[in-house]
């Protein structure tokens, strides 16, 4: 087994999946189509498309589109005292560190239909 893979891969994936069923209900959105997935990304580093040769509008739509930079927008970025032990590699704390400090989304204002119990089962 994957020794980076644990349990809180899987606590995360059923947040994210009970986040999605939330956005779902009709009572936090007046319209259908208002409704948008939860963390839609169209790139990931390293795997983001290359630099070179780019614009720098095309740089920027990909840094807002990148992965953790959705993520980000909703949960936050990590404080500066929150421990980084979780990844191995220098570059990849740099990355995340490099994003600028945000707070997380007030998840009663992203699901306004949900009841306090399921917002606290969020956090």
């Amino acid at each position: 087994m994957n020794q980076i893979y644990d349990f809180s891969v899987d606590i995360w994936s059923v947040g994210c999946i009970f986040a999605e069923l939330l956005g779902m209900m009709k009572e936090s959105f007046d319209n259908f189509a208002d409704r948008v997935p939860l963390f839609p990304g169209h790139s990931c580093e390293p795997l983001s498309p290359g630099t070179s040769g780019v614009t720098e509008e095309a740089k920027t739509k990909r840094i807002l589109n990148d992965q953790l930079n959705v993520i980000f927008e909703v949960i936050g970025t990590p404080k500066p005292d929150d421990p980084m032990d979780f990844l191995n590699d220098k570059e990849s704390v740099a990355y995340v560190r490099n994003f600028p400090a945000r707070e997380r989304a007030e998840f009663s204002d992203m699901f306004p239909g949900c009841d306090d119990k399921g917002i606290q089962l969020l956090y």
